[in-house]
């Protein structure tokens, strides 16, 4: 099962109560742990999705209410999405997609991983400042950047990219075991 732990502002605008709401130990197994975040930029609703183990990280621009209100097949379909672009093989992506379901919902845990996610969203926002103001930003690109960042919180500055590539990896080579 899949955990997606969800800041206030996400449970508040997907109007999911406290009874939707799972409560699981902190240290059981991360690996399938998720945050996500809800933010504006230039007056337009934006989700970012964080691994909690790997900080592997995707932005989601232009989020609607009634996306909001369904934020497991989101988070399904742009995670299929971010790892294609991101170069995973077929194999991987589809074997990642098929472990995430179900998806159970919870609060955030982990502060590490929450500051971890206000980190990437300022750096989303200055890289979107690059991107010309005319036709549609190339979110993948930025993603992309993202992801390739150094980050503290892995321990001896590892890329979040790697970490998630390993994670992929060890996940397809349990499955063809298995």
């Amino acid at each position: 099962m899949t955990v997606l732990h969800c800041t206030k502002k996400v449970l508040t605008e997907g109007g999911f109560s406290e009874s939707n709401l799972n409560a699981f130990p902190p240290q059981e197994n991360s690996r399938k742990h998720w945050y996500t975040h809800l933010f504006l930029y230039r007056r337009k609703k934006c989700l970012i999705f964080t691994h909690a183990e790997s900080l592997f990280s995707f932005v989601v621009l232009g989020v609607r209410k009634q996306d909001m209100q369904h934020l497991d097949q989101v988070f399904r379909k742009e995670l299929c999405k971010a790892m294609f672009y991101e170069e995973f093989s077929a194999a991987e992506i589809k074997n990642i997609s098929d472990q995430v379901n179900p998806i159970s919902l919870a609060k955030t845990e982990s502060r590490a991983v929450v500051g971890s996610m206000n980190e990437f969203i300022r750096h989303f926002k200055w890289h979107m400042e690059d991107e010309p103001f005319e036709g549609e930003p190339d979110i993948s690109s930025i993603n992309k950047k993202l992801n390739e960042m150094p980050m503290r919180a892995l321990k001896q500055y590892r890329l979040p990219i790697e970490q998630f590539g390993l994670f992929a990896k060890s996940n397809l080579s349990a499955n063809v075991e298995g």
